[in-house]
């Protein structure tokens, strides 16, 4: 299988770990009507490169896209309001990570060894930025964040070339 369409999906507004079995998939488009992305819900997926991410999910839980190491691009919808710890750890392929104005939580090491990423805008509705979100970035230039973040961990940027 390399594509995912999930469509009409009345069983649940979350997507869990057991929802995605099959790791070979190359492309999710998440339809409107799933409000979670639950944890782990595509761990390990290392085949995958694409995502659509529908304007009715609010949540991506803790390590839901961890270790998927083709992941490239991928664009948070406004209507997304919190980012779970290890949400994106270790997806080192990916170069373009768009957080839509909206979400107001990054959990911890969200963004932890996305070692292709060259630069990320923090949207100003962002009020908190958990410890180590930008750890091992080793191609970052450049960091825009919110001007009224009210936490900002210290350890935030350990790694920064």
């Amino acid at each position: 299988m390399s594509q995912v369409i999930m469509q009409n999906k009345t069983l649940t507004d979350e997507i869990t770990l057991s929802s995605i079995l099959d790791k070979s998939i190359t492309s999710i488009n998440i339809p409107y009507g799933v409000t979670i992305i639950g944890s782990y819900a595509f761990f390990n997926c290392s085949n995958l490169s694409n995502v659509i991410i529908s304007d009715s999910v609010t949540q991506i839980d803790s390590a839901a896209f961890q270790d998927c190491t083709s992941l490239t691009n991928v664009v948070i919808p406004s209507s997304v309001r919190y980012i779970g710890w290890v949400c994106f750890y270790n997806c080192n392929s990916l170069t373009n990570i768009t957080l839509q104005n909206g979400i107001t939580s990054i959990g911890r090491s969200a963004f932890n060894s996305c070692s292709s990423l060259i630069s990320i805008i923090i949207p100003e509705s962002c009020t908190n930025l958990g410890d180590h979100v930008f750890e091992n970035f080793t191609s970052l230039v450049s960091v825009t964040l919110p001007s009224n973040l009210t936490f900002l961990c210290i350890l935030l940027m350990v790694v920064l070339p």
